[in-house]
């Protein structure tokens, strides 16, 4: 026989795929039991190219870009504080 179980996933975390990207973005994301959280994406020398106000405590988004290629960074902010940073490359 199979047993089922389901894993509630409690905590902080951010998942982005495909890396390298082209066209697009996904990120899954999970920010534990903080109210809100935003999602920012910044280019390589730090200027802000995208942001998305997060409204559940776990889910998912597609970003659509027409940026060029070079490295890039997701972050997972919650009001001052970067709950998660990750790089991605976009290549084209």
């Amino acid at each position: 026989t199979y047993a089922s179980q389901t894993i509630e996933v409690i905590g902080t975390y951010l998942n982005v795929f495909p890396n390298p990207a082209n066209e697009t973005i996904s990120f899954s994301y999970g920010i534990g039991s903080r109210e809100s959280a935003i999602i920012k994406l910044y280019d390589c020398i730090g200027r802000l190219v995208y942001q998305e106000q997060l409204t559940t405590s776990s889910g998912g988004s597609t970003i659509s870009t027409s940026l060029s290629s070079g490295i890039y960074f997701l972050s997972l902010e919650s009001g001052d504080e970067f709950l998660k940073n990750e790089k991605i490359v976009i290549s084209k």
